[in-house]
């Protein structure tokens, strides 16, 4: 599959321009600076508008847009760098499936700051909309704009920070959780990667100022 944005693979028309756009709406996940589907609130799958911005992941999981996406960014050659995931498939230690498995995971796991501050109650869900319209033209972070706009503090913008953090799955940690690979072996593993992406990082930067010397 090459690679196409959700609404090109399923032909909905509700694209910008699009043969139902006018009648049915404009979905947002079609705008040029919209993320991937699954990160972008209202979505219009399937004739009605995706739940809220928290509750949606469920149904995105189970897509079949979302799942075959995933097996294309997991077999996609890196041409800048190569993810741990990408590693340890290259290595035979993991596979195709158990990488899209746990980027599953990772996406139910890691929420973003709107979900976080819609379950504490900082935050209505019309709010994260209205923020997220805004940041698309103005690609501001999230909790500034809200900040900005009245709907937090910066207390509770902390708060949502760290708890985010606090909360984070590692896609080393997703392997883990589903029994692919016991912690010491993760370990071993993100060791062995880091040690090659550092040695790439050196070899990089010689060959630069050998380029440089040259001149």
């Amino acid at each position: 599959m090459k690679y196409l944005r959700c609404w090109e693979y399923k032909k909905c028309e509700r694209q910008a321009g699009g043969r139902l756009a006018s009648v049915l709406g404009t979905c947002p996940a079609s705008a040029p600076a919209a993320e991937d589907c699954w990160l972008v609130a209202g979505t219009m799958c399937n004739g009605t508008i995706q739940g809220t911005y928290a509750q949606k992941y469920d149904s995105c999981i189970i897509c079949d847009y979302y799942n075959k996406l995933q097996e294309f960014y997991a077999k996609k050659p890196r041409t800048r760098f190569l993810m741990f995931g990408q590693y340890l498939c290259s290595k035979g230690i993991i596979s195709d499936n158990q990488i899209i498995e746990a980027r599953a995971l990772q996406l139910r796991k890691n929420q973003k700051i709107g979900v976080l501050a819609i379950n504490k109650g900082f935050l209505t869900d019309e709010q994260v909309e209205r923020i997220l319209i805004i940041q698309e033209s103005t690609l501001q972070k999230f909790g500034e704009l809200a900040i900005e706009l009245g709907f937090m503090g910066e207390e509770q913008l902390k708060q949502l920070l760290m708890e985010q953090e606090d909360s984070y799955l590692f896609f080393g940690e997703a392997l883990v959780r589903m029994g692919v690979l016991s912690e010491d072996e993760m370990f071993v593993h993100l060791k062995e990667f880091n040690e090659m992406k550092l040695r790439s990082h050196f070899e990089k930067e010689r060959f630069s100022n050998k380029s440089t010397n040259s001149l």
